[in-house]
């Protein structure tokens, strides 16, 4: 019993440790509320792509006025919008899936920009946020219209990757490869950027695949072509 215990203990110590203090609940969280800490299981409960079954990439989506749809490849992407009709079961499983996973929003559905934790209004039982008080009055004035730019304002990366609290959207980094990758605070970005093979499991944990070898080339492709597209 004592070995039991004690077992527990460790494997407590080492997923704190490791910043996997990943979330477990269902919310729609905004800037600022408490993360959840939650068991390692639910790694395992991420969406797929409803094309070929295998994870999906939150970086690969397709915007829908019901929230935005994710893919594993721009190619089952294509084949989706030949057939979207074909697809239909499988994407209802994932929105199923989706609905029952932690999100937090980053964006405001009116502007884009990032979300002020001071300017929210409460719509149908959950806080919306805004960039600023005009954003916020539109919204308030015409809730419908922005309904399917409010869906795809989420991410559903929870927790920063270096410090395993729940992210700032304002703190956030997009890597040359794309991918917008969000943190605690600001600093904690080049944490990871110095040593990413250190914190990618905790990006992994929630559903965010990184070819580091891509981005690193990226960089330095970059760097030769400062007037290079991000």
């Amino acid at each position: 019993m004592v070995r039991s215990v004690r077992s527990v203990a460790v494997a407590a110590l080492v997923l704190v440790a490791g910043g996997g203090m990943w979330a477990a609940a269902a919310y729609a969280g905004g800037p600022g509320e408490p993360a959840t800490p939650s068991a390692k299981a639910e790694q395992a409960a991420l969406p797929r792509c409803p094309v070929c079954g295998v994870p999906a990439s939150w970086f690969v989506k397709k915007a829908a006025d019901a929230g935005p749809i994710f893919f594993c490849c721009p190619e089952c992407l294509k084949r989706f919008e030949a057939e979207p009709g074909k697809y239909d079961k499988e994407v209802a499983a994932q929105r199923e899936l989706l609905a029952k996973l932690p999100k937090v929003q980053v964006r405001c559905p009116i502007s884009g920009r990032a979300v002020d934790s001071k300017m929210s209004v409460e719509h149908d039982g959950q806080k919306v946020y805004f960039c600023g008080p005009g954003c916020m009055e539109k919204y308030r004035a015409k809730p419908a219209d922005y309904a399917a730019a409010l869906a795809d304002c989420y991410t559903w990366q929870t927790n920063c990757p270096v410090m395993g609290h729940r992210i700032d959207p304002t703190a956030l980094t997009v890597l040359p490869t794309g991918e917008t990758i969000y943190f605690c605070c600001k600093g904690c970005d080049k944490k990871l950027l110095e040593e990413p093979a250190k914190y990618d499991a905790n990006l992994v944990a929630q559903g965010i695949r990184i070819d580091w070898a891509k981005v690193k080339k990226a960089s330095a492709d970059k760097e030769g072509n400062p007037h290079a597209e991000p």
